[in-house]
């Protein structure tokens, strides 16, 4: 079973528990806490994190950031979340944004290279944790165990997404204007070899998708690895073994993210300028659907049990909660200005925040 595999499983796990047993969760934890599933929006403009309750979207708490954030990812050891500031086109973020949930919600912050501008985020095992960094053109290390920072140059530039085969070891970076995606082998021999090193050299195989490419995801059992060109209006689909691109399908109009539904069934993306999210069907990128959302769709993000995808309407200022039975909008979610990245987990709450 792959590592991001067993991380959905335990985590649904954790939401059910919660939603269902609850009292005998709260009697297990000291009084002053909770264990509680949640759903984390980042609101790029208003440069904040907020934070949602899975089980009726009320609105809990907010923290801010030093500057425009752009993705969020949850800690496999859990109640920790990381956010890449990643700046704006005036200021340049450097440092990652951290949350540590208990009684006291503590923050900090973790400085990155100077002018790095972080954006994408992937664990590649439970502690290591990989990060694009668009203003130096390189995939940054982050060693949540040790705190060591190291940094992987790139040959092409902007890249912006990054997805992990935890169990092949091997980093998938999407290039916006390099125009492919970089492949990195990032064994424990590579981190061993460069251990008291600042930088990382490794080969990287690279795959020409053409300019514009962003969206980027694998399949959940990690044969096929999904593409989408913002500027083509494609999708690729890419034997994740022999790096060929075995299929190609044109999407709604600029597709900006990609997932793949938690049964293996469908590639969705998120088309921006269409106002759409269009569902293909893994084997053969057959449009399965195109389903109109509100204004300015970018993050989309599944629950574990698969009913519901949430799509980041940034400029409509909410959260569609889209379900795949019902196959339309059933809830919105009010968010501060332009909400885009995403991310779900279980954390401990002070009980006051729980109304």
């Amino acid at each position: 079973m792959s590592l991001q595999t067993r991380h959905v499983r335990a985590l649904w796990i954790l939401v059910f528990l919660v939603l269902n047993f609850g009292a005998t969760l709260q009697a297990q934890k000291p009084a002053s806490t909770i264990e509680y599933p949640v759903l984390f929006i980042l609101a790029k403009q208003a440069k904040k994190v907020q934070m949602y309750s899975l089980n009726d979207y009320q609105h809990l708490k907010d923290w801010s950031t030093p500057t425009n954030p752009h993705e969020i990812i949850y800690a496999p050891s859990g109640n920790r979340v990381y956010v890449s500031n990643y700046g704006s086109r005036e200021d340049a973020g450097r440092s990652l944004f951290v949350i540590e949930f208990g009684e006291s919600m503590k923050t900090k912050i973790i400085e990155l290279p100077e002018g790095s501008r972080p954006h994408g985020f992937a664990w590649l095992n439970d502690h290591i944790l990989l990060i694009t960094c668009e203003g130096i053109r390189s995939l940054c290390v982050y060693h949540e165990d040790t705190g060591k920072i190291q940094t992987i140059p790139l040959d092409h530039e902007l890249p912006h997404m990054v997805v992990a085969d935890p169990d092949r070891r091997v980093a998938y970076v999407s290039h916006i204007e390099g125009g492919g995606v970089s492949v990195l082998q990032l064994s424990d021999e590579v981190f061993k070899k460069f251990a008291g090193t600042e930088k990382i050299s490794v080969p990287v195989k690279w795959l020409d998708t053409g300019k514009g490419t962003e969206g980027i995801a694998l399949s959940r059992d990690r044969k096929w690895l999904f593409v989408a060109n913002r500027s083509a209006n494609t999708l690729y689909k890419i034997d994740t073994r022999s790096l060929e691109i075995v299929r190609k399908t044109q999407t709604c109009t600029m597709p900006i993210r990609v997932l793949v539904t938690v049964n293996n069934h469908n590639v969705v993306v998120s088309c921006y300028k269409e106002n759409a999210i269009g569902f293909y069907l893994v084997d053969t990128l057959k449009k399965e659907a195109i389903y109109k959302v509100e204004d300015g769709p970018i993050g989309i993000l599944q629950i574990p049990n698969g009913r519901v995808i949430f799509v980041a309407q940034s400029r409509a200022n909410r959260v569609q909660v889209f379900d795949i039975i019902m196959k339309k909008g059933v809830h919105s979610i009010e968010t501060d200005v332009e909400p885009d990245g995403m991310t779900l987990g279980v954390v401990s709450l002070p009980r006051k925040l729980i109304k």
